[in-house]
C-alpha cells in the first residue's frame, strides 16, 4: 500500500492520496494482535482504529512511530476510557 501510494503522489503532486487505515480488534482473545501490530510498524500505518478493548499499550505503540489511534465506542463511558488510555480521537 504505501509503495502504491508514493508511486501515486509522485505522479499526482497536485492530487496527493488520502492515508489509509487498519481497523485492529484489540481484544485479549485476538491472538494475531502482536503480529499484525508488527506488520503496522513495520508499514508505519498512519492511522489506526481499535475496537473492543481500550488498551494504553497498543496506543502508545501505534503512536511511536506517528501514526494516531481513533478508537470505536459504543456510548460515553466507553468513550472517556478510550481517551482516558490515550486514543487520538473517537
Amino acid at each position: 500500500i504505501t509503495e502504491t501510494l508514493a508511486d501515486w503522489d509522485a505522479k499526482n503532486p497536485d492530487r496527493k492520496a488520502a492515508p489509509f487505515a487498519v481497523n485492529q480488534i484489540v481484544h485479549r482473545s485476538n491472538d494475531r494482535l502482536e503480529h499484525d501490530l508488527e506488520v503496522c510498524a513495520r508499514w508505519k500505518v498512519p492511522l489506526t482504529i481499535t475496537s473492543l478493548g481500550a488498551r494504553e499499550e497498543i496506543n502508545l505503540a501505534v503512536h511511536s512511530w506517528g501514526g494516531v489511534v481513533m478508537h470505536d465506542i459504543i456510548n460515553i463511558a466507553f468513550a472517556r476510557k478510550a481517551i482516558e488510555k490515550g486514543a487520538d480521537g473517537l
